[in-house]
C-alpha cells in the first residue's frame, strides 16, 4: 500500500514481491463481495423451517447461503438432522398432507395432484397410503379379452385404446401375444400351428404365405423354426408334351414358339428335352449346357471349326465343348491328328512376334487379342514373358560391357 501510495506501478510492486499482477490488485484494491449486504444467518429461524419439513436445499435457497454452510450451522446447534434413508414423505408438512388428501378425494389423479403440489407421485402414494387410502381402487381396469376380441376382429391399436380408454401402447401389451393379426408395424404374424399343418397336407410356402399375408421366406422361417423337413424342388413340376414339341421343332419352329404353345418358357423347353435326350430323372441334376449350346456346338464342329473356336464363339468351357463332340460321335484329338479339324487351335499358332509389335505401337492386350482371335489372358502372358526376357538379354550385355 505505501510503495503505492509512493507511486509505484501494479507491474512494479509485483516484481518486487515476485507475485502475480491480480495478486497485487486484489490486495491493494480487493474487489466487494457479491454478498457483503447479505444479512446474517438465522440459525433460529433455520431450525424451526426445518422441524417443518423444508429441506436443506429449500433453506439455502432462500436465505442465500450454501447447503453446506445451513447444514454445518444447523448441526452445530444441535439440531436432529434426518436420515438421508429416511422417505421423502416425512418431509412434508401436515397442511401439505392435508392439501393432497383433499386433492385425491375431489377426484384428481395422482399426476396432476403431482404437479399442484410440486411432488414426485411416488411420494404422493406414499402420503395416501400413511392416510390409509388404497391407490389401486381408482384405477381403470381394462378388460382384456375385450381387447383381444377387437383386436382378432381387426381394430387398430389406437381404435381399441379409445374405446376402452387406455393408450395404444398399453393395448399392444396385452394383446401382443395374439396370434393371427399384424404386429405393430403392419407385419402379418405367422400361426406356427396352422402353417405347420398346411404344409404337411401339401400346401406350398407361397400358398401360406397368401393364407397369413406374408412372404414364403417368412413361411420357410418358421417352419424351419419349428423343425418341420423343408420340401425341394419348388413349385409341382408340370409334365410337357415332349413329342408335339420335337415334332414342332423339327418343322423349323423355335424354342420360344414351341415354348409358348406348351405354356412354358424356351428354357424350361430345352431342358426338358436335354433331360429326357440323356435318360434324366425328375430331381437329378442335368448336364449343364442348354439344348441351343449343344446345336450350336454340333453345328460348328459339322463346319469344320476346332475347338478353340467354340469355346470362344460359343462361350462354353474346352472341356464341355470336347463333351458335346464327343456325344455327337467323334473324337476331336484323333480327328485333330488325321488332318480332318484343319491346323492346331488358334493359341498355338499365334505370332508372338507380332503381339509385341502391336504392343509396341501402344496397342492394348484386348485389342491385340481381338486382331489375334486369341484370349486376353494368354496376350499378357506372351507380353509378360517377352519382356522378361527382354531384361535378361539386357542384363547379359550390360555385364559383358
Amino acid at each position: 500500500m505505501k510503495l503505492r501510495e509512493g507511486g509505484w506501478t501494479y507491474a512494479a510492486i509485483s516484481r518486487q514481491y515476485n507475485v502475480s499482477l491480480t495478486t497485487v490488485r486484489n490486495a491493494i484494491d480487493p474487489p466487494p463481495s457479491p454478498r457483503a449486504d447479505r444479512p446474517p444467518f438465522d440459525v433460529e429461524a433455520a431450525a424451526a423451517r426445518y422441524r417443518s419439513g423444508m429441506t436443506i436445499r429449500e433453506i439455502a435457497r432462500e436465505t442465500g447461503y450454501s447447503r453446506q454452510h445451513v447444514h454445518t450451522a444447523l448441526t452445530n446447534a444441535g439440531v436432529e438432522m434426518r436420515p438421508l434413508s429416511a422417505p421423502r414423505a416425512s418431509r412434508i408438512t401436515s397442511a401439505k398432507r392435508a392439501a393432497i388428501v383433499a386433492l385425491w378425494q375431489e377426484g384428481t389423479s395422482l399426476h396432476q395432484i403431482a404437479v399442484q403440489v410440486g411432488s414426485t407421485g411416488e411420494t404422493i402414494r406414499k402420503v395416501l397410503a400413511g392416510a390409509g387410502i388404497d391407490v389401486t381402487s381408482r384405477i381403470h381396469r381394462i378388460d382384456h379379452n375385450r381387447a383381444r376380441e377387437l383386436r382378432l376382429a381387426g381394430w387398430t391399436l389406437a381404435r381399441i385404446g379409445a374405446e376402452l380408454g387406455t393408450s395404444p401402447q398399453y393395448v399392444w401389451n396385452i394383446t401382443r401375444d395374439v396370434q393371427g393379426v399384424p404386429d405393430r408395424r403392419g407385419r402379418a404374424r405367422i400361426v406356427p400351428e396352422i402353417a405347420v399343418k398346411m404344409y404337411r397336407t401339401g400346401a406350398t410356402m407361397a400358398q401360406i404365405g397368401q393364407r397369413f399375408g406374408t412372404g414364403r421366406y417368412a413361411v420357410r422361417a418358421v417352419l424351419e423354426e419349428h423343425g418341420v423337413v423343408i420340401r425341394h424342388g419348388g413349385q409341382q413340376r408340370r409334365e410337357l408334351d415332349l413329342d408335339r414339341a420335337r415334332q414342332l421343332l423339327a418343322d423349323g419352329a423355335s424354342l420360344r414358339h414351341v415354348g409358348r404353345v406348351l405354356g412354358c418358357s424356351a428354357s424350361t423347353l430345352s431342358i426338358r428335352l436335354r433331360e429326357a435326350e440323356r435318360g434324366i430323372q425328375p430331381g437329378q441334376r442335368g448336364g449343364g449346357v442348354s439344348l441351343a449350346k449343344r446345336r450350336a456346338i454340333a453345328r460348328a464342329w459339322k463346319a469344320g471349326r476346332s475347338i478353340t473356336w467354340i469355346r470362344a464363339h460359343v462361350h462354353v468351357s474346352y472341356t464341355t465343348a470336347v463333351r458335346v463332340v464327343r456325344e455327337l460321335g467323334d473324337d476331336p484329338a484323333r480327328a485333330r491328328q488325321q488332318g480332318q479339324r484343319g491346323p492346331r487351335p488358334e493359341s498355338r499358332r499365334l505370332n508372338h512376334r507380332r503381339m509385341t509389335q502391336l504392343h509396341a505401337r501402344g496397342w492394348s492386350a484386348a485389342r491385340i487379342a481381338q486382331d489375334l482371335q486369341a484370349s486376353p489372358q494368354h496376350v499378357a502372358r506372351v507380353l509378360r514373358r517377352a519382356k522378361e526376357h527382354l531384361a535378361e538379354r539386357s542384363e547379359v550385355v550390360s555385364r559383358s560391357a
